[in-house]
C-alpha cells in the first residue's frame, strides 16, 4: 500500500469529525473541516461581510455569520460598571472608515479633500459628524505610526495596507495634520456663514 493511500484513512480518524470518511472527496473534507467564523458589530459593514464570504468561498470553507454585538455591549457596559462611568465609544462605522482610509491613505487626499469625498458619499450623516470622523482620522493616523513600526510580518489579501514597511510610510515625527485640520475648520466655518447668508 502506498503512502498516498495510508494517509487519507489515518487522517479521517483523527480528524474527529463524524462522518468523514477515506474515500470523501477533498473539497469535501476541506469544507467539514475548516471552519471561518465571521462575527459581526454594530460597527461591521456588508462590505466586511461579503470579503469574509469571498474568503470562505475561494478557501472551501463553511462560514458561520455570528452576531456578537450583544457580547460586544455587555463587556462595555461590565467595564464601564468597574469604572464608574459609561464608556465613550472612540470607533466610526467601518464603511465610513474604510471609506476615509482610501481617501486618506491610497488616494493620498488631505483632510480637506477627505472631508468632502465623504459628505458625498455619506449625504445621510451630519456633516458635523463627518468632520469629527476625518479630525479623528487624521489625528489617529499621524500619531500612531510607531504602532504600524511593530507590526508582525505577514500576508496581505488587499490593494492597500497600513504596514509602513511594505506600502504607505509616514513620517513618525510630523505635525500630525494641525494646520490641515485647521484649514479645514476655517473652510467649514466659512461654508456654514456663506449657506446662512443665502
Amino acid at each position: 500500500m502506498s503512502p498516498n493511500s495510508i494517509w487519507p484513512e489515518k487522517f479521517a480518524k483523527k480528524s474527529g469529525v463524524p462522518g468523514l470518511k477515506p474515500n470523501d472527496p477533498i473539497d469535501y473534507m476541506v469544507n467539514r473541516l475548516l471552519i471561518c467564523m465571521y462575527q459581526a458589530t454594530e460597527n461591521s459593514s456588508q462590505a466586511s461581510e461579503n470579503a469574509a464570504r469571498q474568503v470562505g468561498a475561494s478557501l472551501g470553507a463553511t462560514l458561520y455569520h455570528l452576531d456578537v454585538e450583544p457580547l460586544a455591549a455587555g463587556y462595555r457596559s461590565m467595564i464601564g460598571r468597574a469604572m464608574g462611568r459609561a464608556l465613550i465609544r472612540d470607533r466610526m462605522p467601518y464603511d465610513a472608515l474604510n471609506f476615509i482610509e482610501l481617501q486618506a491613505i491610497r488616494d493620498k487626499q488631505g483632510p480637506t479633500e477627505a472631508y468632502f469625498k465623504t459628505c458625498a458619499a455619506f449625504p445621510n450623516r451630519p456633516e458635523e459628524q463627518v468632520y469629527q470622523w476625518i479630525e479623528k482620522f487624521f489625528t489617529l493616523w499621524s500619531g500612531n505610526q510607531w504602532k504600524r513600526e511593530r507590526y508582525a510580518p505577514s500576508f496581505h489579501a488587499d490593494d492597500e495596507n497600513l504596514d509602513p514597511k511594505t506600502w504607505r510610510r509616514f513620517p513618525i515625527l510630523s505635525g500630525g495634520f494641525d494646520l490641515e485640520l485647521a484649514e479645514l475648520r476655517a473652510e467649514i466655518i466659512r461654508l456654514k456663514a456663506r449657506q446662512r447668508e443665502e
